[in-house]
């Protein structure tokens, strides 16, 4: 029998092939069309540059750091731009998220004794609604929650000092990824205690470990710091109010929650390849002992225990609710586990995968390399689109206020949502100056002192002259349906049209050149 490592030699070429093919999204466009994504980094944004004169933020925003969940993507983001800009350390995160989903999966082959093949079925899910919907910091949590339980895991198979301090750390820090993130690890570590059945000592031991974690999220939650947790005054009625959808809509619509990433089908075929990969992989070997695997424990539950967190992921899909009203708004929240029910399940099947069984991994890897390659063409043309917004952005001049509009429809072609909802937030990023779009009341690292006028960001057509122009140098507008101004004296003059975009400049302002 060949050892496992030289075994497994082919594998290392794919994997890292792969890594590279999964990374061309985030690389190949400057702006990502994510719907939450430049809200998220524009708070990173004011709280890297609120000192910086060229940023002008210090008149419009104070920050902190208060101690709560949410900040391991931002403060990531606010490290890495120490060396290379907002916009880079934004994709280097980015970059590391993507990569650890397979990473983690790979890890999670070799702790329940499965063909490290398996981990090609993650590459994809790295990209999922969650992901397209732009929850940054929930998909931080996710990497941050499976690599956490791998540690667990490990340390439950044999308690070395390494295993430990890996469960204690990354408790921490899965603590500061996403709550989500740490209900699905408190919930998921007595799965492994059920599989494991550790000793008194060794249960003692585990659990020890994860308490300072524990304890830091029951301090956060007893002790709010940030404004969107309601007080109890502030409201009349309820203090919890949430909306379940229906079973069948859940079930329907789980392919969707799971990989729908751009517009058109080819995400939702991806799905249906992978699922049907791993269908053929635990026929194939589902109930054949793989001879060449080591196993601590034994038993059908431990053997099987990626079926059991599977099952659980499943449960908590449509057991959360998936919109919260009080006491904060929170919207697609049980629909986040879908993936994560995905990533389990994929890692199921067992049996030894040797000379032409590799090739059932064939349309897993077709995927894997052609889904990355179809989203970066879709964010490229959308960038393309986008082109003479950022041109104008730049040519306006530094140090003024520039109000960004977008009319109706606020979709793009490329994803199926309204992706122009919080561009306003890309101003501020390359521009600098205040933003009408933010986490005024959700955010952890700031909060308004100074408004400026603007419409709402999902009703930009509201838009007023009168009202919202005022303290304005420069108005860029999308798919203006009629002129801003009217046949009224106005004190700004059209001086850029490109396509479907135009951009304004207050009288007595030079023109950008």
């Amino acid at each position: 029998m060949q050892p496992a490592r030289s075994r497994d030699l082919p594998f290392a070429p794919v994997f890292l092939v792969l890594a590279a093919v999964a990374l061309a999204p985030i690389w190949r466009a400057r702006i990502l069309p994510l719907l939450d994504e430049p809200n998220h980094l524009s708070a990173v944004f004011i709280y890297h540059h609120i000192d910086d004169p060229w940023a002008r933020l210090g008149s419009f925003y104070e920050v902190s750091i208060p101690n709560v969940p949410y900040l391991a993507y931002y403060l990531l983001v606010h490290l890495f731009a120490h060396a290379v800009g907002i916009e880079i350390a934004n994709k280097i995160v980015q970059s590391a998220y993507v990569l650890a989903i397979p990473l983690a999966a790979l890890v999670w082959t070799r702790r329940t004794g499965r063909s490290p093949w398996l981990s090609i079925l993650a590459f994809p899910l790295a990209y999922s609604f969650s992901w397209s919907l732009g929850f940054h910091p929930f998909n931080v949590g996710v990497a941050l929650f499976l690599f956490t339980l791998a540690a667990v895991d490990a340390f439950l198979e044999r308690p070395r000092k390494a295993a430990g301090v890996a469960v204690a750390l990354l408790g921490l820090a899965c603590d500061y990824g996403h709550p989500l993130a740490v209900l699905s690890l408190y919930l998921s570590v007595p799965v492994l205690l059920l599989a494991h059945r550790p000793a008194p000592r060794r249960l003692g031991l585990t659990l020890l470990l994860l308490l300072p974690g524990a304890a830091l999220f029951a301090w956060q939650v007893l002790h709010p710091q940030v404004a969107w947790v309601a007080p109890p005054q502030a409201t009349e009625g309820p203090r919890v109010v949430f909306e379940h959808m229906p079973a069948e809509y859940m079930l329907r619509y789980f392919p969707e929650h799971t990989l729908e990433t751009v517009s058109g089908p080819r995400d939702l075929e991806a799905f249906w390849v992978l699922v049907g990969s791993a269908v053929l992989l635990l026929a194939a070997g589902v109930l054949a002992r793989d001879k060449g695997a080591r196993f601590t424990g034994s038993g059908f539950v431990f053997r099987y225990r990626a079926a059991l967190l599977a099952l659980l992921m499943l449960g908590l899909y449509f057991a959360v609710p998936y919109q919260l009203e009080r006491p904060f708004a929170w919207w697609f929240v049980g629909g986040r586990f879908a993936p994560l029910a995905c990533f389990f399940a994929f890692l199921v099947p067992s049996g030894d995968v040797r000379g032409r069984k590799v090739f059932l991994f064939a349309p897993a890897l077709l995927v894997a390399l052609a889904l990355p390659l179809h989203i970066s063409s879709k964010y490229a043309a959308f960038n393309e689109r986008a082109r003479p917004f950022v041109r104008m952005v730049a040519r306006a001049r530094p140090g003024t206020d520039i109000l960004f509009l977008s009319m109706l429809p606020r979709t793009d072609p490329a994803v199926n949502w309204e992706v122009y909802n919080q561009m306003a937030a890309w101003v501020q990023i390359l521009h600098g100056g205040y933003s009408p779009s933010g986490w005024f009341d959700t955010n952890s690292l700031f909060k308004v002192v100074r408004h400026l006028p603007a419409p709402p960001h999902r009703q930009q057509e509201w838009f007023n002259p009168d009202v919202h122009a005022g303290p304005y140098h420069y108005i860029i507008v999308r798919n203006e349906p009629r002129p801003l101004f009217g046949d009224a004296p106005s004190p700004f003059h059209l001086v850029d049209e490109e396509g479907e975009w135009k951009m304004y400049a207050r009288d007595g302002e030079p023109s950008p050149e």
